[in-house]
């Protein structure tokens, strides 16, 4: 009796559904892209053409938790302009944000400003986001803070990609 022979899958042209080009274009060096597996969170950074200097087309790989999806998503969809404060709070805080959820967050901010416990409210999303700004520091990112306004996904400045986080916090314990 010969056995069963399971079909061999064809190789695809088209993307898998769950693989999401991130529109980051701009904050990259040319030819390059950030793609997002979303059911898994995976973060995959490649070169489109790979030049002599590469070997291979993937140039880092980083996986976010599903609290760090929450806030890097609202960050990416909001390039080139920042993030506000109650849409990160709506999209950590809700799995389905409507402009209802947006709006509510909204008043729940100013509230909090005006009580003086606007750090309290926020403190949550930045622990989150002082996570993914670690991670996506890999792929040539950075999530920096706007006083008063929120975030913005900015590409990684020459200097913070050559010294990197770790050698920022050195200093400052070297300056205490």
């Amino acid at each position: 009796m010969e056995p069963t022979r399971l079909p061999v899958p064809q190789p695809s042209r088209q993307p898998a559904p769950d693989l999401v080009l991130l529109p980051l274009s701009a904050l990259l060096p040319p030819g390059e892209q950030v793609v997002l597996h979303e059911p898994s969170g995976i973060l995959i950074h490649v070169a489109l053409g790979v030049d002599a200097h590469r070997d291979h087309p993937v140039l880092h790989v980083q996986q976010l938790t599903p609290s760090e999806l929450t806030v890097f998503r609202p960050l990416v969809d909001n390039v080139p302009d920042f993030c506000p404060y109650e849409v990160l709070l709506a999209h950590f805080s809700y799995n389905r944000v409507t402009e209802q959820v947006i709006e509510r967050m909204r008043r729940r901010w100013y509230a909090a400003q005006e009580e003086g416990v606007a750090d309290v409210v926020l403190r949550p999303v930045r622990n989150v986001l002082s996570r993914v700004r670690l991670k996506v520091q890999e792929l040539g990112l950075d999530i920096v803070s706007l006083l008063d306004l929120g975030y913005q996904l900015l590409p990684l400045t020459r200097r913070r990609r050559s010294r990197g986080p770790r050698h920022e916090q050195d200093e400052r314990e070297g300056e205490e």
